[in-house]
């Protein structure tokens, strides 16, 4: 009778183990990503960036310099069609000098990418103008667009806030001083012996000097190109002063003023 006992409870676990197994293999499927949920306006598209140094930035305002458009790889063929320029431009990726040109210059882009089947009556194809702006520069009083005050803090430290200035130290009793420079970083630092390239929304810095109060600190900062309060800088600091050990460190932070 044990024996009889013992081989049902066994046929019992059995069934319930089958039943669960039923169970996971029962379960819906899971559904494939809709490859139509990202907006078109988001899908095919083309940017301008301005050149800072060997460093590229998004901005539609630049001073006079270099720009580079961009459109995706999905376009087989491109035409790019700027100003009043009647040259007809057909690479992907196009480097434009404006060193004289003050204004506003429509750029006109034309693509050829495959039929999008998320696109209703779609031809394969895209036509979009922008506008970039170029502004003068004065060595002087430059009045980039990026200057201003930042609070904010290392992506590493969260907590530990503090504020960074980007200003311009022009002093008009000494003719030699004047440059865009960065103040408090790292924190304590006033940038006095600061290298600057300044762009419109964008610098590349280097900090020479290494010591106990400035750190030696390179890297690139930049307006975020949708929301021009936030502030990246993405840098590398010296762990200690005069060494040649450096950290790499990433601050975000918003305009203050």
């Amino acid at each position: 009778m044990k024996r009889a006992n013992v081989l049902l409870y066994i046929g019992i676990l059995v069934y319930i183990a089958s039943c669960h197994n039923d169970a996971i293999t029962q379960q819906p499927p899971i559904p494939l990503p809709d490859p139509c949920v990202t907006p078109v306006s988001q899908r095919h598209f083309f940017t301008i960036a301005n050149q800072v140094d060997d460093k590229f930035f998004p901005s539609d305002t630049i001073f006079p310099g270099t720009i580079r458009l961009s459109a995706p790889s999905v376009y087989t063929s491109v035409t790019w069609q700027v100003g009043n320029d009647a040259r007809i431009f057909i690479k992907n990726n196009q480097l434009f000098d404006f060193t004289s040109a003050i204004g506003t210059i429509y750029i006109r882009f034309i693509g050829v990418r495959p039929v999008d089947a998320c696109i209703p009556k779609d031809r394969g194809s895209d036509t979009l103008t922008k506008a970039l702006t170029i502004v003068p520069y004065n060595y002087r009083h430059p009045r980039s667009a990026i200057e201003g005050i930042y609070l904010g803090a290392n992506v590493n430290a969260p907590q530990d806030t503090f504020s960074v200035r980007i200003f311009n130290r022009y002093n008009p009793r000494d003719t030699t001083d004047y440059a865009i420079t960065i103040y408090n970083l790292n924190k304590g630092c006033p940038g006095l012996d600061m290298n600057v390239i300044p762009a419109y929304k964008a610098l590349k810095f280097n900090q020479t000097r290494g010591d106990a109060t400035c750190h030696g600190v390179y890297g690139v900062a930049s307006l975020d190109s949708v929301d021009r309060r936030k502030l990246k800088i993405t840098y590398n600091e010296q762990l200690v002063p005069g060494q040649p050990e450096y950290a790499a460190r990433v601050f975000i932070g918003y305009r203050k003023k």
